[in-house]
């Protein structure tokens, strides 16, 4: 009787291993055949916006002495951006910032206080482009010490974004195409589709990133505007795409 149950034991066993192989046969044949791509395209584009984010620096023994010509600047700033009819709403500044300058000395085991450092920094969004050299000069007359970053943007980002990103899967599919066929196959329908984005920052990804497609997108009526070596907007979309090998 026990040689028997052993024989249906081991019986039962050799059944369960070949079902199990020939599953795993069966879901090996199911997966599909792959290449996977990265398409990356750049589109260059004249800035619509130019922002000027400036700072001015005052010292003085007074903090209200400091102030006062910090204020002064900040005033002249705001009249110079006046003259170039940029709406307030394109003009902040921010909190004032007062840091003591202490000296080497002490008195009574404290440091002394030599005078204030004063800190306010503004920023000016130009919408005329073409004002920009003038602008930057006048700015600089009024007092200003600090020139932390001058941004060129575009109001029309997302719509750029967009055509990049329909460039780049042009070029995976293309390139995808190209793989397969050296490969003596061919590529067909897309199987996985996502967005590659590492960095937002387009400098940092300029360093390890190839580039696919460019398109430059100026019309004639831009085309001397970019002459005066504002330069372009570079905008990059990445995607990776898996195609199935048919």
């Amino acid at each position: 009787m026990k040689d028997n149950t052993s024989k249906i034991i081991i019986a039962g066993m050799v059944l369960l291993g070949f079902i199990f192989t020939v599953s795993s046969k069966g879901n090996q044949s199911d997966e599909p055949r792959l290449i996977s791509v990265v398409g990356e395209a750049e589109v260059k584009v004249v800035p619509d916006q130019i922002i000027f984010c400036v700072g001015a620096g005052t010292w003085h023994k007074s903090v209200q002495k400091a102030r006062e010509e910090n204020d002064s600047i900040v005033k002249k700033v705001k009249q110079v951006a006046k003259q170039f009819n940029i709406e307030p709403k394109h003009i902040m500044t921010d909190y004032l910032n007062v840091v003591p300058d202490y000296a080497d000395s002490y008195s009574h085991g404290t440091r002394n206080i030599e005078g204030y450092n004063v800190y306010k920094r503004i920023s000016i969004t130009l919408t005329k482009i073409d004002q920009f050299e003038e602008l930057l000069c006048e700015l600089l007359k009024t007092g200003i010490n600090y020139v932390y970053h001058i941004q060129f943007r575009t109001t029309k980002l997302s719509e750029f974004r967009e055509q990049a990103r329909s460039l780049a899967l042009n070029a995976a599919q293309q390139k995808a195409l190209t793989m397969a066929q050296g490969l003596g196959q061919r590529a067909g329908r897309p199987h996985v589709i996502s967005e590659w984005q590492p960095e937002r920052n387009w400098l940092h990804r300029d360093s390890y990133l190839l580039t696919n497609v460019a398109v430059n997108t100026n019309t004639q009526d831009t085309v001397d505007m970019a002459t005066i070596a504002l330069g372009q907007i570079s905008i990059k979309e990445t995607v990776s795409v898996s195609f199935e090998l048919d």
